[in-house]
């Protein structure tokens, strides 16, 4: 291992531990409402397999910030471990290609 990646070693365990470093890397502040969602999705991703719930729902409302708050619940799940599989639904497909993923990528 390089001594770049040694460097970037407890960063990377960190952020992939806590959703919430990884917020703060994506220069990115949750609302509480958010901080509810994160909190949710921490739990139910460090608990055994069998234990967690198959779904995660957020209730809608105007302007709580659900797609930022995806998008980063998202990229985080990504950083998680090869292979691992995140869904995200929208009530249409065009909510899915043109909000979702462009709130993903504005992220980045």
């Amino acid at each position: 291992m390089g001594k770049l990646a040694r460097q970037f070693e407890p960063f990377y365990a960190e952020i992939k531990r806590d959703i919430y470093a990884f917020a703060r890397a994506m220069n990115f502040h949750p609302t509480w409402q958010q901080c509810e969602l994160f909190d949710i999705v921490m739990r139910e991703t460090h608990l055994p397999l069998k234990l967690r719930k198959k779904r995660i729902a957020v209730k809608s409302g105007q302007g709580p910030g659900k797609t930022a708050a995806t998008c980063i619940v998202a990229l985080w799940r990504c950083f998680q471990g090869v292979d691992r599989l995140t869904v995200v639904t929208a009530p249409t497909m065009r909510q899915c290609k043109d909000v979702w993923i462009a709130e993903c990528t504005r992220l980045l």
